[in-house]
């Protein structure tokens, strides 16, 4: 889009020279100045008219100034009427009347160009102009006769030297290097001439024209349609001329003598390129209702009519021209829109296609025939690799990829797209993929496309999408509040703008901002369910309940609007806080016009499960909003809803005013009544059932969901013999038996816990609590020294430093009580916000379940269980969940975490799969320095994988600040339990702490036992485990012990069992060490012998091995 070469004469005024003495001629000039200066605001057929009027009225004696006055402005009003015959024989004949007149000299001139005679034009002006050199009006005409004489190189090589530096020549050799389009010499002219003269209008509406020029033609401008701000500001004040410039000249636009369109197309052009679409497509229509047929002035209207997307505009456009092969290709762009890719293909084959649209028509005209289906269409593979270098190109590709099924290809056609687009992409490739990533739903290349790269202005649909992107991108990035921060306030304060910018300020927990942002505009828009929504939710966050409460019980349901999914949301709130009538009949409302939806379905079948059936389930008889069964002669049924509208979701429908409602209206269950039989005795009709439409599409969506939505989880139906529910069984084991499965890839794949908790819809303190039940451990570390020697440095080196716990480290660390432990090591604690979402979001679990009886069934271990679960057992749940909440938030400083705008793609990798919020602990630990204290091995793994973050597990942490004195060893023993309990593994132990561990006991000696588990077996290294036994061993048998004798016996015997637990092949061997290392009182060498002989191990055995 440019600004092409002057069609028309650059004509400054001439003066008018000085008043004449004589009355008569004094009043001809007034009223020839008078009409002259109206002519430029009136239809030039009208001024044509004053003018020959005035002509006719003039006496005899008018003087020829006078007649050669109106006669050239006869000529002047000819040439605004685009009639260049007419013109030229009135301005010669205006020559007539005042031969020696500059002006009629210069008009006699302008007559011969008009006439398509450049080179006698040029020959007489240069002839006279040495007569008579002081004639600047002629001057400058010369250059732009030159125009169109190759011949001619100098354009004032024939301009008298005393007359070049005037306004007048200026502007002719402007003309004159514009028409050669001989830049940018002609822009530095205009520019100058602009210095030279500054109050001149022609050189400023020239000089406009030039910037405008210069600027389209900016490589940079035309890729990204991002104009510097020097651009925008030369451009605004080129608007401003351009603007008034055709304004004046309104009524002569379709002149080729005038210079009125050129003004119009130059605005057009400016308001498009300043991303202002309403006053580029204002003008553009404008060019279509004055009728142009100029190929350049429609060709760059069509271009912005389409830009914006009126494709009504520029088919009227195209319909001036309708064969023009530039105009073909933007037709064929229309048809391509309409859908029409086969008429498209038509179009482009007659049409002059852009270089740089080749190959986007090359791929519509292969593409149109495979959705012809045609014969020797190509194949969509080829065409991926045909096209690898044009996004566009690609994104068209994926589309039809798409309508045939290819799904694989559409998405590989689609990245390859994607892939294409770099700084250098042209804005038009750039926003196709946009597009087309729009429509899958995938925010974060939305942002990647757009963000930096659309104008805040003029681009009000992308920066649409951009907005959304922005709020819907997972996990949130500094990016996407730093968008809305960085947008102009107009542009901010838009109602789609504002409720994106809203929902990213909820999210990041800035509640206040949130609220305050959302009231605005609820107050602006009450019908908008998703900014209802999240309000309600603001409120709650900022400590107001009831107020939402309040709220949602006052919403007009039947008037929301949204998507369908927000509304089935909004409803099940509404229900919740009381409103159930209200709730009932919009939800019932919805289904109706959403049948195909499944998740609105499910949405519906919620509320009865959720809230016990509600008004309108059970109706007693039959009227307006019943469902009514019956039954007739011979096992007749029939049945239907007594409402308005159509059937729907398999329910048939009677209008209350319909002959059978008013039938049965007032009946109950069992009530009979008569239907007439022409010629017969009547039918006797029974009532079978009456029940509410609202408990009907219940029924109706639970029995039909499966077969209506197949493959979709949500609802299954059994049809079980009365009494025998081993179908039911069926499932429940073959659920159970999956689940484990699946939570054998925590163990057997080495997956963190959340990402399997995850895949199994829980969190990851109830998956730990199942990994435990299956007999597995939760991996803390790998029990290597080397590791264990790395992390009691880190530990050390981060005292007073600080650390991040990952969610389930926190919970772990605040149902153990050690957070004050942890933190007075460490001096600060952090912890991400996520982890407070997941322990509400447990709450919220158990909330839901009060006021409803619960009965679960599960499948262990080879048998089946059943558990009923009460309102008091939820209370004491919830009570347990909200206590380690509180004791986090007391403990830790609480963090809205942003994941970085670049990541790895390692991290990207892991956040797709494991959820947005995986890796915050990580990401945090990263922004603040510290280590990541997490008691998941895989999740320190992952997180080190990801972010680069080291990290440590509490026990390391406990046994550093015990070892340094910190933390008291009774403590410590406590922790080691606590954690041995859990099974964390491994559990490192010395012999100290397992004394401390005993001593603290019982008699039963069940935390002794626990922390046993983690001495000797299979896979222990056994030299450390036997240091750490025997250090045990003399502590307990040391002769100033203070265990009772009972309870030495018993944890020697226990720790000599954990000891040889697993070592079929060299027990005798390591208990032959043992003893060997072991205490030499009198007191254990006792115990020992009679231990020895209670397993029945002979002397001689341990004295016959070699050590």
């Amino acid at each position: 889009m440019r600004v092409g070469a002057p069609p028309s004469i650059s004509i400054i005024t001439p003066s008018d020279g000085p008043p004449s003495s004589d009355p008569l001629e004094e009043f001809f000039d007034k009223r020839i100045d008078r009409l002259r200066d109206q002519a430029a605001e009136v239809d030039p057929n009208v001024a044509l008219r004053g003018f020959q009027e005035l002509l006719e009225e003039l006496p005899v004696s008018a003087s020829g100034a006078i007649r050669f006055r109106v006669k050239a402005n006869i000529g002047h009003r000819h040439l605004a009427l685009d009639d260049g015959e007419s013109a030229s024989r009135w301005l010669l004949d205006a020559f007539d009347e005042a031969p020696t007149d500059q002006r009629a000299v210069a008009n006699r001139a302008l007559a011969y160009f008009v006439r398509g005679k450049a080179r006698a034009a040029y020959d007489y002006a240069a002839e006279e102009l040495r007569r008579d050199p002081t004639n600047k009006t002629l001057a400058s005409y010369l250059p732009q006769f030159a125009v169109q004489l190759p011949e001619i190189e100098h354009p004032l090589a024939d301009v008298p030297e005393g007359i070049r530096g005037c306004e007048e020549v200026a502007a002719g050799e402007i003309a004159f290097h514009r028409g050669r389009e001989d830049r940018p010499v002609w822009w530095g002219l205009a520019r100058r001439g602009l210095e030279l003269f500054p109050s001149s209008k022609h050189l400023a509406f020239v000089f406009a024209l030039a910037d405008l020029d210069e600027i389209s033609r900016d490589e940079r401008v035309q890729r990204t349609h991002l104009p510097t701000e020097d651009q925008r500001r030369r451009l605004q004040f080129a608007v401003e001329v351009l603007d008034a410039h055709w304004t004046a000249r309104q009524f002569s636009l379709r002149s080729r003598f005038e210079n009125g369109v050129e003004a119009l197309v130059g605005a057009m052009i400016a308001h498009h390129i300043l991303n202002d679409g309403e006053r580029a497509v204002e003008r553009a229509t404008r060019i279509a209702d004055a009728g142009f047929a100029e190929h350049d002035v429609l060709l760059n209207a069509v271009m912005v009519a389409l830009s914006y997307g009126d494709m009504e505009l520029g088919r009227r456009l195209i319909d001036r021209l309708p064969n023009d092969a530039n105009l073909a290709f933007h037709a064929g762009y229309i048809h391509v829109q309409d859908g029409r890719w086969d008429l498209a293909a038509e179009r482009f084959s007659v049409a002059n296609v852009p270089d740089f649209e080749r190959p986007v028509v090359d791929a519509i005209c292969r593409l149109a025939e495979v959705r012809a289906r045609s014969a020797d269409a190509p194949v969509l593979e080829d065409l991926v690799t045909e096209f690898a270098h044009s996004p566009r190109a690609l994104v068209l590709v994926s589309r039809v990829a798409t309508e045939t099924g290819n799904v694989a290809l559409a998405e590989r056609a689609y990245r390859d797209a994607l892939a294409c687009v770099d700084a250098d992409t042209h804005m038009a490739g750039r926003l196709m993929v946009a597009s087309l990533a729009r429509d899958l739903g995938t925010p974060s290349d939305i942002i990647e496309l757009l963000d930096g790269h659309v104008p805040a202005q003029g681009y009000e649909r992308e920066n649409a999408w951009l907005a959304i992107a922005h709020a819907n991108e997972r996990p949130h990035r500094p990016r996407n509040l730093r968008f809305f921060e960085s947008l102009p306030a107009t542009v901010r304060s838009s109602h789609e703008m504002a409720r994106a910018h809203a929902s990213v300020l909820l999210d990041l927990d800035k509640v206040p901002d949130a609220l305050a942002l959302l009231r605005r505009l609820r107050a602006a828009e009450e019908d908008d369910t998703y900014v209802t929504l999240r309000l309600v939710e603001a409120m709650r966050r900022s400590g107001q309940a009831k107020a939402a409460r309040k709220l949602l019980r006052s919403v007009p349901l039947e008037r929301m609007k949204g998507a369908p999914e927000h509304a089935m949301m909004l409803i099940a709130q509404v229900a919740a806080a009381g409103n159930r009538e209200d709730a009932y009949a919009a939800a019932y409302d919805l289904v109706r016009k959403h049948p195909d939806r499944a998740d609105v379905s499910l949405g519906y079948v919620g509320l009865g499960l959720l809230r016990n059936g509600g008004p309108g389930f059970r109706m007693k008889e039959a009227g307006l909003g019943a469902f009514v069964a019956l039954e007739g002669p011979m096992g007749a049924r029939r049945s239907f809803a007594i409402d308005e509208g159509p059937e729907f979701f398999g329910i048939p429908v009677e209008t209350p005013g319909s002959p059978i409602a008013r039938l049965v209206t007032g009946k109950r269950q069992g009530d009979t009544f008569e239907i007439p039989k022409m010629g017969a005795d009547p039918e006797t009709w029974t009532v079978a059932s009456v029940h509410g439409k609202y408990l009907q599409l219940h029924h109706q969506i639970i029995d039909e969901f499966e077969i209506r939505f197949p493959g979709t989880p949500g609802l299954s139906r059994f049809t079980m013999p009365e009494g025998d529910v081993s179908a039911a069984l069926a499932m429940v084991r073959r659920s159970a038996e999956h689940n484990e499965r699946t939570a054998r890839l925590y163990v057997d794949q080495h997956l963190p816990l959340t990402v399997v908790a995850r895949a199994l819809g829980g969190d990851p303190v109830g998956f730990a609590q199942y990994v435990r039940t299956l007999g597995a451990d939760v991996t803390t570390c790998t029990g290597d020294g080397k590791e264990r020697e790395a992390a009691c440095a880190m530990a050390l080196a981060a005292r007073g430093r600080g650390a991040v716990l990952d969610p389930y480290t926190a919970w772990v660390a605040a149902e153990m009580d050690l957070l004050p432990r942890l933190r007075s090591w460490f001096g600060t604690l952090h912890a991400p916000a996520s982890c407070i979402h997941m322990i509400e979001r447990m709450i919220e679990k158990q909330r839901q379940g009060i006021g409803h009886r619960q009965m679960t069934m599960s499948w262990h271990e080879g048998q089946f269980y059943r558990d009923e679960v009460d309102d008091d057992f939820l209370r004491s749940q919830i009570a347990v969940l909200e206590a380690g909440r509180d004791k986090i938030v007391a403990a830790c400083e609480i963090h809205s975490v942003l994941v970085p705008d670049k990541t790895s793609e390692v991290a990207d990798t892991m956040l797709e799969m494991a959820g947005s919020s995986f890796l915050d602990a990580a990401f945090l630990a990263q922004e603040h320095g510290v280590p990541l204290l997490s008691d998941d091995a895989r999740y320190r793994s992952w997180a080190t994988a990801a972010t680069g973050c080291e990290g440590v597990w509490m026990q390391v942490v406990l046994m550093t600040a015990a070892e340094t004195g910190v933390l008291p060893m009774a403590a410590y023993g406590t922790a080691v339990v606590g954690l041995a309990v859990r099974q964390h593994s491994f559990v490192s132990l010395k012999g100290d702490a397992l004394h401390e561990i005993c001593r603290q006991d019982d008699d039963r000696l069940y935390r002794l036992k626990a922390a046993l588990r983690y001495i000797g077996g299979s896979g222990a290294e056994m030299t450390s485990h036997l240091m750490v036994v025997v250090e045990f061993l003399k502590a307990v048998w040391d002769y100033d012990g203070d265990l009772p004798i009972l309870r030495r016996k018993a944890a020697t015997g226990l720790v000599f069992e954990a000891f040889l637990r697993g070592r079929r092949e060299d027990w005798l061997e390591w208990l032959r060490r043992l003893i060997h290392y072991a205490p030499r009182t009198a007191a254990f060498r006792r115990y020992l012998r009679d231990w020895l002989r209670g397993h029945f191990i002979q002397v001689e055995q341990l004295t016959g091995q070699k050590a």
